[in-house]
């Protein structure tokens, strides 16, 4: 009697681990890159953008939109994050200096106490319009140094798509 509801019980696991597959399989949403053209070297990496949704790679699966689309902005917030600590903006001429370590018995400042103490340069001084303008040119050179690796970070996520999962593994007919 128990082999015989053992043997029952194995089968209808059976059944509807089988009926439950697809269902699992074809829902949610799923984070998808799209396969890259062989043997390009030179320029940057290149993408087969019009390949079929099944050629492309998982990179994530998820149960909303909302989810998917979070983690791709997340991605791409992270490597433009590591380029502008690449090429970090001068600070201001008007900046205090940053103290290596606080004194331990110094209270913290709050922000508009600290936006107070910040000195304000007088640009009409030709010291002070010299060391401005010098400071933009270098802010100028750092933003022209990080743009070509903004540019090729955008593009890059923007080819990236968070497809429904039954678009992607449709169960042929």
């Amino acid at each position: 009697m128990i082999v015989k509801h053992g043997l029952l019980g194995l089968v209808l696991v059976g059944l509807f681990a089988g009926l439950a597959a697809p269902v699992v399989a074809g829902s949610g949403w799923v984070l998808l890159v799209p396969p890259e053209v062989p043997g390009h070297g030179e320029g940057g990496t290149k993408f087969e953008v019009h390949a079929p949704l099944a050629r492309w790679r998982q990179v994530q699966a998820f149960d909303t939109a909302r989810e998917c689309e979070g983690l791709l902005n997340d991605i791409r917030v992270t490597e433009l994050g590591q380029v502008e600590n690449l090429f970090p903006t001068p600070p201001s001429p008007g900046s205090p200096k940053q103290a290596a370590e606080p004194e331990p018995t110094q209270r913290s400042l709050t922000l508009d106490e600290r936006i107070r103490a910040i000195p304000v340069l007088d640009p009409t001084d030709p010291v002070n319009k010299e060391k401005l303008e010098r400071w933009e040119r270098e802010v100028k050179r750092v933003e022209a140094a990080r743009e070509p690796k903004q540019r090729e970070i955008n593009k890059r996520y923007s080819l990236w798509k968070c497809v429904p999962a039954d678009a992607v593994y449709r169960a042929p007919k």
